[in-house]
C-alpha cells in the first residue's frame, strides 16, 4: 500500500522498458487506456492515484536506478526512459540507462539474450555498490 511503513529498505531500482511516467502518451491516457484501466481512470479524475502509483512524480528516486531499455521498443517508447532518468538526475537522483541496440519491448527479459546479460550486470554493480563498506574516516 502506498504511503505505508515498508518492512524492507530498497537499496537500488531496476526497471526494464518502464512506462515512467503514467501520463504521457495516448496509450495510457486515452479512454480504454492502460493507464486509466490500471489506476481506474484518468489523471484528471484520479490525481490522488497517480500522485501515489506515477513513477515520475516521485523524483528524485532515493536510491540508485538502472533503467534497460531496447533501442527499438515500439510498445513503450524509449523516449520514456531517456526522459525520466534525466528528469532523476536532475532533481539530484542517480540513474543510469541502458540501451541494448536492435532490441525491442521484451527482449531485456529473456536470460538467452545479450540485453538481459545488461540486467543482470545491473544488478550485480548496484548490489556490490549498495554492500561495499563506507570509506574509514
Amino acid at each position: 500500500m502506498p504511503g505505508a511503513d515498508p518492512r524492507v529498505s530498497p537499496v537500488a531500482a531496476i526497471a526494464q522498458a518502464p512506462v515512467a511516467n503514467l501520463e504521457r502518451g495516448t496509450f495510457l491516457t486515452r479512454p480504454g487506456g492502460i493507464g486509466r484501466a490500471l489506476l481506474g481512470g484518468g489523471p484528471e479524475e484520479v490525481p490522488e492515484r497517480y500522485a501515489a502509483a506515477n513513477p515520475w512524480r516521485m523524483l528524485p528516486l532515493p536510491v540508485p536506478a538502472l533503467l534497460v531499455h531496447g533501442k527499438e521498443d515500439e510498445t513503450v517508447t524509449i523516449e520514456q526512459s531517456r526522459d525520466y532518468c534525466a528528469a532523476n538526475v536532475a532533481a539530484g537522483g542517480r540513474s543510469e540507462l541502458v540501451v541494448p541496440l536492435d532490441t525491442g519491448h521484451r527482449v531485456q527479459i529473456d536470460p538467452r539474450s545479450r540485453a538481459w546479460a545488461a540486467v543482470t550486470d545491473g544488478i550485480d554493480a548496484l548490489l556490490a555498490e549498495a554492500t561495499r563498506a563506507p570509506d574509514p574516516v
